[in-house]
């Protein structure tokens, strides 16, 4: 178990390790991708050997720099994001050679149109179609490959598609472990890990590591785990990106033995595990990937769900209401709220 315990630490350290590793990308002259949501193309800069790191801020301590500038009502994802990239206080924004980003929450689309004197920025269009993204796909390769004098290869794209999907492919099979309930984490450790992967910053490594743990879960499957916790209620968390707030939501819930916790993945941030099909149009066949919006984490177990607690950041108007058919709980939050029990759920 020292083993599960020690990579459980390093996924937990990956975000601040992160901060080393573009700073020596930076360094060497490597090109960084600062990215703003989750269902960005990231096999496109990953075959034009371009890093992508996520750079959404998960703490409060930049806020004020934003006073003034966004509205004070906008989420502290947003605001929070736009005092680091003001303050330059955040070694992935300063090694970032652009901010990328797509147009789903327009709070946050305002917020990257606020830095474009302080970063070159690219906003993807949004499309409710497989088509629409492919043609807005191409429009940003054309973009990188003139500003990063580079061309893209087809066959490159495909081997960072492959690699991707392997990733994709482990990740899901660790969640799949978890949802089983015979392996020793709780949801607080299956967060950090699916959190924690997403900061390695080289996808060999990323899928090395990943590989590593799903393997020591596997040998820990016990039939005793699954005994202790079948009968347990079953909680989805719904609404706001956790990663600012999983020490106040995820880390008490973890601890109660009497439920079971599951999350649905933000809009707001992440990756999107679903895999690639490949075909003779790889654009087309990346389009398809993101137009749907993957929750590996909440699919298998959506049937299940005793309750629902839908957690937000105040001032968010873009993520929708869980079905109420279910007892829910309601929590709005900001980043730095001290949140320190949740035990109780309301009755039907």
């Amino acid at each position: 178990m020292e083993n599960l315990y020690n990579l459980l630490e390093e996924f937990q350290e990956a975000r601040r390790n992160a901060y080393v590793d573009a700073i020596y990308l930076k360094s060497h002259s490597k090109h960084v991708a600062g990215i703003f949501g989750k269902n960005i193309p990231r096999e496109i800069l990953w075959a034009l050997d371009i890093t992508p790191v996520n750079v959404y801020s998960i703490d409060g301590s930049n806020i004020a720099a934003s006073y003034g500038i966004l509205d004070k009502e906008n989420c502290s994802v947003v605001k929070s994001s736009y005092g680091y990239t003001a303050t330059e206080r955040c070694p992935l924004i300063y090694s970032a050679d652009i901010i990328i980003s797509n147009d789903m929450c327009p709070h946050k689309t305002l917020m990257i149109s606020k830095i474009d004197k302080l970063k070159d920025i690219y906003i993807i269009k949004d499309s409710k179609n497989a088509a629409g993204l492919e043609s807005e796909y191409r429009k940003f390769v054309d973009f990188i490959e003139n500003k990063f004098s580079v061309k893209l290869n087809e066959n490159k794209l495909n081997a960072a598609i492959d690699k991707v999907n392997s990733i994709s492919d482990i990740t899901t099979k660790i969640i799949n472990m978890y949802m089983e309930r015979k392996c020793p984490i709780n949801v607080y450790d299956l967060y950090n890990i699916i959190y924690g992967s997403q900061f390695i910053l080289n996808l060999d490594e990323r899928y090395s590591k990943l590989s590593e743990i799903h393997n020591i879960l596997k040998e820990s499957l016990s039939i005793d785990v699954f005994n202790k916790n079948n009968k347990a209620k079953i909680i989805l968390i719904t609404g706001a990106p956790l990663a600012g707030l999983t020490e106040e939501i995820l880390r008490p819930l973890s601890q109660n033995k009497d439920i079971f916790v599951i999350f649905s993945t933000s809009l707001c941030e992440g990756e999107n595990y679903t895999p690639v099909k490949l075909c003779d149009n790889p654009y087309m066949a990346l389009a398809n990937k993101y137009v749907n919006n993957d929750d590996a984490v909440k699919e298998n177990f959506k049937e299940n769900i005793s309750q629902i607690i839908d957690v937000r950041l105040s001032g968010c108007n873009v993520l929708l209401e869980p079905n109420h058919h279910l007892p829910y709980l309601s929590l709005t939050a900001n980043y730095g709220d001290n949140i320190e029990e949740i035990k109780m759920f309301p009755k039907q």
